[in-house]
């Protein structure tokens, strides 16, 4: 992430998380060009100038909440696959589709910084990346026919991501066809 440094202390830590979390209900309503710093300063109760000594800029900030919305989606990912409803990689591989879609329809915030005018690609990229490896991890973790296939399942997943996010750029709800191809392009994948 691009903050300065971390907080140290209990009071630092919550101004850190107040920048962050009136990020979030400021995204579920606005797109990132629309934010400003003071916006989000007023919002988390704070001096543009406290919220600077733990974020570069405002693209850190954006950063951090990415991360935020990334751990959470995460550990949905995490939690469904040890359900022992997954049984098979294609199952799994539905599941992943299906809790990936339900979490951006719920959370405004993730479309906000994903699609919203302004967003900091890279640094968003770079998180969503990043959930794209702990989700192809968890596959080869829970199923050993993967384990050979490590790359390949990590392709499946990104492609599976992009295929997603074409589902949701243009359709609030998510675009039904696109989302079913991306689990059987998935599935293709890996069980080729």
């Amino acid at each position: 992430m691009a903050k300065r440094r971390d907080p140290q202390q209990v009071r630092s830590r919550q101004l850190v998380d107040s920048v962050i979390d009136a990020t979030v209900a400021l995204l579920r309503v606005s797109s990132p060009s629309e934010l400003t710093v003071v916006a989000i300063s007023e919002q988390a109760g704070c001096s543009a100038a406290g919220m600077f000594r733990f974020f570069a800029d405002k693209d850190a900030i954006f950063a951090a909440v990415a991360e935020l919305l990334q751990v959470s989606l995460r550990k949905r990912y995490l939690d469904a696959l040890s359900d022992p409803a997954t049984r098979t990689v294609d199952d799994a591989i539905k599941v992943l589709v299906d809790v990936t879609a339900s979490y951006i329809r719920k959370e405004p915030a993730f479309r906000s910084l994903r699609w919203g005018a302004g967003a900091p690609l890279h640094e968003v990229t770079r998180v969503y990346r990043e959930t794209n490896r702990v989700a192809a991890d968890a596959l080869v973790d829970r199923f050993a026919e993967l384990r050979r296939k490590e790359h390949r399942t990590y392709l499946a997943v990104e492609a599976a991501g992009h295929l997603i996010g074409l589902a949701f750029e243009n359709h609030p709800k998510g675009h039904a066809a696109t989302l079913q191809i991306a689990i059987e392009q998935a599935q293709l994948l890996l069980n080729h």
